[in-house]
């Protein structure tokens, strides 16, 4: 777990969680290695976990007619499924290793029973959950004005 606290620390993947908060999370974390190729999940999957890539990078797509659609791109050190920690919908996309990829995944159920415990760390966690969906938010925003703009 020593080792997951370092990432945590040095990931920059929660910020304003210190220490203390990051020792309670990383309790509750696995760690899970994807070939290339294989999936971490499917569009409609059941949402109920989250993960930060610690190595590697994974692609994240929806199926078009016709086709595939890659929505984004995602390396080292970047969160994805925070989603489903807030409203446990399924999947709205897949998301597929690029590389061979390491991920520190974290439970939804492990989560909520954590912040139960653990108020204090809550709010902590959810204040830095709210931001970085903000931060995600506002360049999705900005990435669709520029296609409106410039076609």
């Amino acid at each position: 777990m020593d080792n997951v606290v370092d990432f945590l620390k040095k990931s920059g993947a929660f910020p304003g969680l210190k220490e203390n908060d990051l020792i309670l999370l990383a309790s509750i974390t696995n760690i899970e290695n994807y070939e290339a190729g294989k999936l971490l999940f499917k569009e409609n999957d059941p949402g109920d976990s989250m993960f930060i890539i610690a190595a590697g990078s994974i692609k994240i797509w929806k199926d078009m007619n016709p086709g595939r659609k890659t929505i984004t791109s995602l390396s080292q050190n970047e969160l994805l499924g925070e989603l489903s920690m807030i409203d446990a919908e399924p999947r709205s996309a897949t998301a597929e290793a690029v590389v061979a990829t390491q991920v520190i995944k974290i439970m939804a159920s492990d989560l909520n029973l954590l912040i139960d415990k653990t108020p204090v760390f809550g709010v902590h966690f959810l204040r830095m959950m709210t931001l970085s969906l903000s931060r995600r938010l506002r360049n999705t925003t900005q990435q669709l004005r520029k296609q409106v703009v410039f076609g």
